[in-house]
């Protein structure tokens, strides 16, 4: 009876596929257009992963809660990731002058693959 703990598992489970999936799409974009590019797709991707990790972190973190609260806590930790991953843009676009076209390249790569590690990581147990 530990789904709580099973989720939060599997959420920074997800939350290490986008780390993977971001430092290859920053290396590839090195590759194919330069370490400018490369830098920038690692940050994009990276952006989204550090938001999901606030987001499980805050959402699944305070245990059983009742309904309100945990629908509260998990609103909460959407509008922190989202507002970390604007952050981490604004930090990445303005601050270091890095290429968009390539950090939404990693933030794609990085959103694409977690609902793949999510299905693939999900244990079913059907009780009879």
């Amino acid at each position: 009876m530990n789904h709580l703990s099973n989720s939060r598992q599997l959420a920074f489970r997800a939350v290490g596929w986008q780390v993977f999936a971001a430092m290859f799409a920053g290396l590839a974009a090195w590759l194919f257009a330069g370490p400018g590019a490369g830098v920038a797709a690692a940050i994009g991707g990276s952006s989204i992963a550090l938001g999901n990790a606030v987001m499980a972190h805050f959402s699944l973190g305070g245990g059983v809660l009742a309904p309100r609260v945990a629908f509260a806590r998990l609103l909460l930790g959407a509008i922190f990731k989202w507002a970390l991953v604007v952050l981490v843009w604004w930090g990445a676009m303005a601050v270091l002058k890095k290429a968009p076209l390539a950090a939404l390249f990693g933030l794609l790569a990085a959103m694409a693959i977690h609902p793949i590690a999510i299905i693939f990581g999900a244990k079913v147990k059907r009780e009879r």
